[in-house]
């Protein structure tokens, strides 16, 4: 189901439906404010909760419950999730959150500057500096020569990922 706001103040569709459960993931992550990298936790699917109920008996009060939007739909027809991928999901909490992991770039792996003035341009990860905060990347767009660049780690991201 998907919602208008990122966290819903209150769902009631378990007193409304005795027959529905649902689940919404929260995550812990880091993100870049006030200067420097904050632990946030926050919804790891904002506006949506996986929810389980009979689509026939269920449809009409989901749909008109405060703050549900609708169901996500495929071709116009809601989408069933198997209940293994919710628990995968589930199985990754430590304490109710999940702990995003960032990926590990390896020395000499290809990334995209994402972030800052270098936007847009391809380079070779080089080293992680002072933890994994910053790193080090050669750019070699620029003219014929490599040329080292000083960045903060999440303006890079692996080719093929944004």
């Amino acid at each position: 189901m998907t919602f208008r706001s990122p966290k819903p103040a209150r769902w009631h569709g378990e007193s409304q439906l005795a027959s529905s459960l649902y689940y919404s993931s929260i995550s812990r992550t880091k993100k870049r404010g006030l200067g420097r990298l904050i632990e946030r936790i926050e919804p790891l699917f904002p506006c949506y909760v996986f929810a389980r109920f009979r689509l026939k008996e269920a449809y009409y009060k989901l749909t008109r419950t405060v703050g549900v939007v609708g169901l996500v739909c495929v071709g116009g027809e809601p989408c069933e999730v198997d209940a293994q991928i919710v628990q995968n999901i589930k199985s990754r909490e430590t304490n109710g959150v999940i702990a995003l992991i960032p990926q590990e770039l390896q020395p000499r792996q290809r990334v995209t500057i994402i972030e800052g003035a270098l936007r847009g341009i391809e380079a070779v990860f080089e080293r992680y500096l002072s933890g994994a905060e910053r790193v080090a990347v050669l750019l070699d767009s620029i003219g014929h020569g490599n040329f080292k660049a000083i960045l903060r780690a999440d303006a890079i991201a692996p080719i093929g990922v944004s």
